[in-house]
């Protein structure tokens, strides 16, 4: 892709769950952020993408958190909170609110947010001199607050478009990253 932050579906995805956090009247410096590493689902045979859709969108969603002035959750607390609950959000059945908000009472956070990259997909359309290329990227967020026991966001699908032409047919897959 052109610059891997265009794409909008993960600053679609970083706003949604900043402005839900916010319309709950969150003080930001006061609240604990968890940010639990993001899924990727996408049947996409490449793996190099799906690992940078997977870093480009969790880069986004701190981003949007941080710039607003959230504390932030150490991602090894995270991570180590994960393994201490044995919780595999690989397997679809464990991706739910109560394991969300453990997390949340493991690691001391307010907030969880949690994303599933459900599908990624590209079209290309070639003329004679140019190629427009497409790029689709459906997630799915949850947004917890641990503390309260309440789900802000759960398993909301979001889906977002990237548009990009040029002279020269290029590597139209670059559209899809999160």
């Amino acid at each position: 892709m052109n610059s891997v932050g265009r794409f909008l579906t993960s600053l679609a995805v970083a706003l949604m769950a900043v402005s839900a956090a916010s319309a709950q009247t969150y003080d930001p410096a006061t609240t604990k952020v968890a940010i639990v590493p993001i899924i990727n689902d996408s049947a996409d045979p490449w793996q190099d993408l799906k690992d940078r859709q997977r870093a480009e969108g969790a880069k986004y969603v701190l981003e949007a958190f941080t710039t607003r002035g959230f504390v932030m959750v150490n991602a090894e607390e995270v991570n180590k909170a994960i393994a201490n609950l044995k919780i595999d959000f690989n397997d679809d059945e464990q991706r739910s609110r109560a394991n969300l908000f453990k997390i949340g009472n493991e690691c001391g956070a307010n907030l969880v947010i949690f994303v599933v990259i459900v599908e990624s997909k590209q079209t290309t359309n070639n003329t004679i001199f140019t190629s427009r290329t497409n790029g689709y990227a459906t997630v799915k967020l949850w947004l917890v607050d641990a503390g309260k026991q309440e789900a802000i966001l759960n398993a909301v699908k979001l889906q977002g478009r990237s548009t990009g032409s040029g002279f020269v047919p290029g590597r139209g897959s670059e559209r899809q990253v999160v």
